[in-house]
C-alpha cells in the first residue's frame, strides 16, 4: 500500500514511494518495522542529565 501520493519525488527512492532513509531500506513494510524497533529502543533510554531547555 502506498503511503504517499507522489510521482518522481526526489525525496523517495527512484521507482518507489518509500522515503530515502539512512539505513537504505526500500521496502515500506521493512522501514515501518525498523522505525518501530528504533522507537521502542530509544523510548527505554533515560532522559539526558542537565537542564532540558532550548540551549541544552
Amino acid at each position: 500500500m502506498s503511503r504517499y501520493n507522489a510521482t518522481d519525488d526526489p525525496l523517495c527512492y527512484p521507482g518507489t514511494q518509500v522515503l530515502k532513509n539512512k539505513v537504505g531500506l526500500r521496502d515500506q513494510d521493512e522501514l515501518d518495522q525498523f522505525e518501530q524497533l528504533m522507537y521502542l529502543t530509544r523510548a527505554e533510554e533515560p532522559l539526558p542529565a542537565g537542564n532540558l531547555d532550548y540551549v541544552h
